[in-house]
């Protein structure tokens, strides 16, 4: 390790009393912060205590965190002012809110919201691990918010991440834990380690001030996720100079090997946010609690497992040291041997599923087999193509397997509709490429009629059938129109009392009101259209209130109809109008909070 990278004896005496707190007696609590009257301790760390208080002036119940120790510089408390102030601005419901600050007998105290609740690292105990997740990834968006605002919290650890008695998760301490913990200015001090030793990314371990921002706290994030996932930390040592070491110099235990029934995709997912080069992580908060969302939701990840050889790969070119000596020992060649041996395998196995499916019409589970993988490399190419990259590879991969399905067993009628829906895919991307999509339309109803004749009950292929001709109004514009009625009829086929999420009753309302606008651009009145689609939009809230996406598309449609209206004199129809789709768009609002 290189001079620049080792780590200062003062910061690991900084880091041992963060660690170990109770090697040093606590002071007694005092009676009254400024003009706060405390109640109990509730929290302590090796640098500050946090305190239960009441506001007599304002009625409430506070939570006041008083830094100890020493007392403070003019140039720390300036600091700490500035820091304070920019806490303060943080105003998000996933971010603890800071009310106050002050100084009390020389050491700097600031004044947050209380959460009645408990930290993270309590909280999780023998919680199932998806419930964690959804923690993590709610934690992730507040995060975010606070990147937007320039603000990196580098303290990022399940102790900052508090769950209310609500459910709620609020994150502590932006930008403020760090700052009294030790004499100086910590975020110009040459070395300086900022952070708790197991949640710290490496830049943080070489004290590169300079290079910490928003993948600084991902790579935190992505150490609680993978706390979640196995049980335990990724980097453990009996000393804090041994955990630091860890996390420069050696790749941690893979969560899967952890815990063996781990999918591969949230595997992927960690060891993204875990890259000890920030390069190669989540770019934002926001990229890591979307992917992870993904994950949670049953969606294909936009992060991919490493295979072996990437892995080995990988560590070479952290540690070129690694190829020398493996070249010497003849090993390397021998290990890579092996990775690609077993990825032939691999190859020759899928390729040996596929003959004897083919050749097995009734080995239901062969057909399964096939039908999954095709369905997770559609879903991998559809995520793809709506981030603008290319998933040709995974839509002809994915028609490989269901083809081999259709040709076992032609009257597979959920097979038809996943080709159909593929086919549906391939002609976006044709159009998006400015290729004609003509026949890959027709494969998509060939399919969705052959899966109507097993089963005219069908829903996806009614609801597909509605997406092609909504496409094809789009490409055939004369005849708009006929399109439109053909897809309202789909989408009606499609609805179906107990869906939840209405998705296709969604579907005709969108229908519906680009009907209404067609009728508009021509000087016909759209008051008929736009009327049925706020009809379907108001069911579907009646079925699941709980969508935003639905109250703001309510929202702009309203805003739409009211600009039809005035257009026409009717301005108290418009008037009301506007007022509704204002209460539609905040009550999108409140719903989204954390987004």
């Amino acid at each position: 390790m290189s001079s620049s990278a080792s780590t200062p004896p003062e910061a690991l005496t900084r880091l041992r009393h963060d660690l170990f707190p109770d090697d040093e007696p606590a002071p007694a609590a005092p009676g009254v912060i400024g003009k706060y009257i405390v109640r109990r301790e509730i929290g302590r760390g090796g640098s500050s205590v946090v305190f239960e208080a009441y506001d007599p002036e304002l009625d409430r119940t506070v939570a006041v965190k008083l830094f100890h120790g020493e007392a403070a510089g003019a140039s720390l408390l300036a600091r700490f002012h500035r820091e304070a102030v920019i806490a303060a601005g943080l105003r998000h419901p996933g971010i603890v809110a800071v009310h106050d600050y002050g100084v009390h007998g020389g050491s700097p105290y600031i004044v947050m919201e209380f959460v009645d609740g408990k930290p993270l690292s309590a909280w999780m105990g023998a919680r199932p691990m998806a419930e964690i997740l959804r923690l993590v990834e709610e934690a992730a968006r507040a995060i975010h918010q606070a990147h937007c605002r320039g603000v990196i919290h580098r303290d990022v650890k399940p102790q900052n991440i508090l769950v209310g008695s609500d459910g709620a998760v609020r994150v502590a301490d932006f930008g403020l834990a760090h700052l009294m913990d030790g004499e100086g200015d910590p975020l110009t001090r040459t070395g300086a380690i900022l952070g708790t030793p197991e949640y710290m990314a490496p830049e943080q371990v070489e004290g590169r001030i300079g290079a910490l921002d928003a993948r600084t706290d991902v790579y935190a994030l992505g150490v609680i996720a993978y706390e979640a996932a196995t049980g335990r930390r990724p980097h453990q040592g009996r000393s804090i100079a041994e955990v630091l070491r860890k996390i420069l110099a050696e790749d941690p235990a893979r969560a899967a090997r952890l815990n063996p029934a781990l999918p591969s995709d949230l595997g992927a997912v960690i060891e993204k946010a875990m890259e000890k080069d920030p390069r190669r992580r989540y770019p934002s908060a926001i990229a890591f609690a979307k992917d992870l969302s993904r994950f949670l939701s049953g969606d294909p990840t936009l992060a991919r497992p490493r295979g072996i050889v990437a892995r080995a790969l990988r560590r070479i070119r952290r540690r070129p040291w690694i190829a020398v000596a493996a070249g010497l020992a003849l090993a390397g060649a021998a290990v890579t041997g092996v990775a690609l041996r077993r990825a032939a395998e691999a190859e020759r196995s899928n390729r040996e599923l596929a003959r004897r499916v083919a050749e097995a019409p009734h080995e239901a589970n062969g057909l399964d087999a096939l039908r999954g993988r095709a369905v997770g490399r559609h879903r991998h190419g559809r995520v793809l193509f709506e981030s603008g990259g290319d998933p040709t590879e995974d839509y002809g991969m994915a028609r490989q397997d269901l083809d081999a399905v259709l040709a076992a067993n032609p009257w597979h009628s959920r097979a038809r509709c996943e080709r159909a829906e593929l086919s549906l895919g391939v002609a976006r991307l044709r159009v998006r490429q400015g290729v004609d999509p003509g026949a890959d339309l027709e494969a998509a109803e060939s399919d969705c009629r052959e899966a109507l004749r097993s089963n005219d009950r069908e829903v996806e292929a009614w609801r597909l059938r509605g997406d092609v001709a909504l496409l094809r109004a789009d490409l055939d514009g004369e005849n708009a129109m006929q399109w439109y009625r053909a897809a309202e009829e789909a989408y009606t086929r499609a609805i179906v009392p107990d869906d939840r999420f209405q998705r296709a009753r969604m579907d005709r309302a969108k229908v519906r009101a680009l009907r209404g606008r067609a009728r508009r651009a021509v000087g016909e009145d759209p008051t008929t259209d736009f009327s049925l689609a706020e009809e379907d939009c108001s069911e579907s809230l009646l079925q699941n209130p709980a969508k935003a996406e639905v109250w703001a598309w309510r929202a702009n449609l309203r805003r739409e109809m009211a600009a039809d209206r005035e257009s026409r004199g009717r301005s108290e129809e418009a008037r009301q109008l506007a007022e509704l789709a204002a209460a539609d768009q905040r009550k999108a609002d409140r719903i989204r909070g954390k987004e």
